[in-house]
């Protein structure tokens, strides 16, 4: 492994800068700007998204347009919303959410479909993002984030399934379903 020469960054430092920084204030510098970019390349910008009129966003709108009819959901039209997504999953799918509002420390997170059987929770997702771009004077001051689709993978194949495989669990090993009756003593 390389080891980095700390003392040839500080002479640049105290060259460019001035010749009476200490060289313990030049590390706490570096390390500050260090970290700092390393938590802005982190962070999510609206320049790194996905492109919305790409043929894959758009095949996966019409597939939730399509699954929603099925389900007899008329009410909700996901083609209707500014849609945005930052990563993919395996199968290809946008992990959608929408925005509402901007408010820096007055946010709230909801989401919905973390496995694929919980309709309900999609359902009540998609309706709330109806509802808030529909009422946008409700929510002033707020700044509203709704997932309403964690789990798109599990979502289309209708069944539970975890949305990133986990190499530690072996699948030998029978695991409880959380939330289903477990058995009791007396009966």
């Amino acid at each position: 492994m390389k080891r980095i020469n700390i003392p040839i960054y500080i002479a640049a430092v105290k060259k460019i800068f001035c010749h009476k920084i200490s060289a313990g204030k030049i590390v706490i510098l570096l390390w500050c700007f260090f970290s700092v970019s390393l938590f802005l390349q982190a962070l999510p910008f609206r320049a790194w998204a996905y492109d919305t009129s790409s043929k894959e966003y758009k095949d996966f709108i019409a597939l939730l347009e399509k699954q929603s009819a099925l389900y007899g959901w008329t009410d909700i039209k996901p083609g209707n919303i500014k849609w945005e997504y930052y990563r993919m999953t395996k199968n290809k799918h946008p992990l959608i959410y929408v925005e509402f509002g901007h408010q820096p420390d007055n946010c709230i997170l909801f989401f919905g479909g973390v496995h694929g059987d919980e309709l309900p929770a999609v359902y009540l997702m998609l309706k709330l993002v109806h509802y808030v771009k529909e009422n946008p004077t409700l929510f002033q001051g707020k700044h509203i984030i709704i997932a309403p689709l964690l789990n798109p993978d599990g979502f289309y194949q209708r069944h539970r399934q975890e949305p990133m495989p986990m190499a530690s669990i072996s699948t030998e090993i029978s695991q409880p379903e959380i939330g289903q009756p477990m058995p009791c003593a007396n009966g």
